[in-house]
């Protein structure tokens, strides 16, 4: 009998996924928060580690520590770590105020606030480059801006600013709308194009401290945040545990559908923000080769059927995708042994995946992952088909790499859901 299954009470169709700090930055292909819940909801209350391998902004794990899980997630890109750890920080709200309102003085007379050194450094040696991206008026704006967060110099609130800033730069920017890559404008579109930084940046950080405020309101005292780099394709979990003392009771995730530099642009869309926060310095093709799939791999047999009968239809009609979509298997499979040898018996493991099709070929990325974790001795209890109308995603997305050529967003996702043996 299929273990798979449509239900509706996972649509979640008009919910709020800004609640707490979940709305602190934008970010590609977000898992929305009630999801996250739901899932946390089925894990044995007495577990005390949650896990999230991909945790991207942090969504599972501000759930699963609302939840009285103390929780660890790992992601690779810089961006997403620091939104993650200013999403779950346990603030003292007394010491943010005062910060806030230091900034907000600052900002009454930005014009006399000295470009910060980094951002000075930056624009001295890639003039041209920044120029492409935003108005002049906006880049002093930017270096002012980062020059008042430098001030403060509290770690706790200018992290909270510094993100406020960063979700600000695309609505600033010669950036085009509904694209999570880097898309500008036309050219004969910039020289009208301009909008003010500060009023931007002042609404963003009002909502984030409104935010934190309604989550510190709910956090208990007492759980544990972890946020690190490791990368689980790589990583053997039992290495993890010897580092930490810690093993993993519950994990709840939602992989990257497929490679970074041809399904959602995680790299891409993060590349302004980790260059003018100074958190990664690299193109933006750097982070997306360090990603799930970010090379290609000769075509071999996983073993699993199904995956191994669409490989062969893909390879016969483009031989060099097929290599990339086998380059993202090969990594995923090998991240979720590492992940599996990191958990307890009777542990408990929530994935949320996407099927996306490559040349008119459905994945089977829900198959795959089940047929892993079975492999490293875990149960199939069921797989969920939900639609997403919430989901964070781009109207149409570009696989190709081409511009101007669409395909459209996947509409559904499956939730497999598995435990350890015990």
């Amino acid at each position: 009998m299929s273990k798979c299954k449509r239900d509706s009470g996972w649509d979640f169709r008009g919910v709020n996924t800004r609640e707490y700090t979940h709305g602190l930055h934008q970010y590609p292909a977000m898992m929305i928060p009630q999801v996250a819940r739901k899932l946390i909801g089925m894990v044995n209350p007495y577990s005390k580690w949650l896990f999230d391998p991909f945790c991207g902004t942090g969504t599972s794990l501000v759930e699963g520590a609302l939840a009285d899980f103390s929780v660890c997630g790992t992601d690779l890109n810089p961006l997403a770590r620091l939104i993650s750890n200013v999403k779950t920080r346990d603030y003292d709200m007394d010491a943010l105020q005062q910060s806030e309102n230091r900034l907000q003085n600052m900002l009454k007379e930005l014009s006399e606030v000295e470009i910060s050194q980094s951002f000075n450094q930056l624009l001295e040696e890639e003039r041209e480059k920044w120029n492409s991206w935003f108005p002049e008026e906006t880049l002093v704006e930017i270096g002012q801006l980062t020059g008042a967060i430098d001030e403060l110099n509290q770690d706790d609130s200018t992290d909270l600013m510094r993100i406020s800033l960063s979700n600000s730069l695309r609505r600033v920017s010669f950036q085009r709308n509904h694209e999570f890559k880097l898309y500008r404008i036309p050219v004969e579109e910039r020289e009208s194009f301009s909008k003010d930084l500060l009023p931007v940046f002042k609404n963003e950080l009002q909502m984030a401290v409104n935010g934190i405020r309604h989550y510190q309101n709910r956090l208990k005292a007492g759980v544990e945040v972890e946020i690190h780099s490791f990368n689980t394709v790589e990583t053997v979990g039992k290495e993890y545990h010897y580092r930490t003392g810690k093993w993993v009771d519950a994990v709840v995730t939602s992989p990257p559908y497929g490679d970074s530099s041809t399904t959602v642009a995680y790299a891409q869309y993060s590349w302004l923000s980790n260059r003018i926060l100074g958190l990664d310095n690299r193109v933006a093709g750097a982070l997306d080769r360090e990603l799930m799939g970010g090379s290609k791999a000769d075509i071999v047999e996983t073993g699993c059927t199904e995956l191994d009968l669409t490989l062969d239809k893909i390879e016969e009609i483009d031989s060099s995708r097929a290599q990339e979509v086998m380059a993202f298997y090969l990594d995923y499979q090998l991240s979720i042994n590492n992940v599996s040898s990191m958990m307890t018996p009777g542990a408990f493991s929530g994935y949320v995946v996407g099927n996306r099709t490559v040349k008119g070929v459905k994945l089977p990325t829900d198959i795959f992952t089940a047929w892993c974790f079975e492999n490293n001795g875990f149960n199939h209890k069921e797989t969920i088909v939900r639609k997403f109308p919430m989901k964070r995603m781009p109207y149409e997305t570009s696989p190709s790499n081409i511009e101007g050529k669409k395909s459209p967003t996947m509409k559904e996702e499956y939730i497999i859901i598995c435990e350890a043996e015990r």
